[in-house]
């Protein structure tokens, strides 16, 4: 059997999913303050937007990711973190480096160390609910939803 002809069951199409959009359309994205929906529709800020001393540090660092030399690209976004924890924490930096690398198990991965590194921070645990849901993975991604409205809740 194919994954394509596995169908979600009905509940979730009618109960879950609307409600998930619902919900999600009343979120903030973290940080800014927008919907997050909307937030995740707008380009990122230009390079000239931000401090040249985060935009070469963010340079190095994915020129040591390019070269494959993935622990050392955490490394620099860690310390750069340290410095500005505004900036996205970094294993999720790290999981859409991955995502953008084709390389869709260091993507959970990543994602799943951002909820033990940052476990405040709503983004991990919605892009892992995200995952789970296009997996057909619906009650692990429901409590992963549930869990970054939650966070999402309490976060500054």
């Amino acid at each position: 059997m194919k994954r394509s002809d596995i169908s979600l069951p009905s509940r979730v199409i009618s109960v879950i999913l609307p409600a998930l959009f619902f919900s999600l359309s009343f979120l903030q994205a973290p940080k800014t303050g927008l919907p997050l929906l909307y937030a995740q529709s707008q380009a990122p800020p230009s390079a000239a937007s931000l401090d040249p001393a985060i935009t070469a540090a963010m340079t190095e660092a994915a020129q040591t990711f390019e070269q494959s030399d993935f622990p050392g690209a955490l490394e620099s976004l860690k310390k750069l973190y340290a410095e500005h924890p505004n900036l996205a924490p970094p294993q999720i930096v790290m999981a859409q480096w991955y995502a953008q690398s084709n390389l869709g198990e260091a993507v959970r991965a990543s994602l799943e160390m951002a909820t033990e590194e940052t476990p405040n921070d709503p983004e991990a645990y919605l892009l892992l609910g995200e995952i789970l849901l296009r997996q057909n993975y619906v009650t692990a991604a429901e409590a992963m939803l549930k869990t970054a409205e939650s966070r999402l809740n309490e976060y500054t």
